[in-house]
């Protein structure tokens, strides 16, 4: 029997960007699956100060 808990911390918002250059140079993704075929750059970013 695990003992493993999960639990909703919170929701982190997605937001997959390209330039019109690069959709241009590589074509534009139709599916999810066809992501895997693209490069990506990953930013992480917080605006909010962790709760006390």
């Amino acid at each position: 029997m695990s003992t493993l808990i999960c639990r909703r911390l919170g929701q982190v918002p997605r937001v997959l960007l390209a330039s019109r250059t690069y959709l241009a140079q590589f074509g534009t993704p139709t599916t999810p699956k066809s992501l895997m075929a693209h490069t990506f750059v990953f930013l992480l970013s917080s605006t909010k100060a962790a709760p006390d």
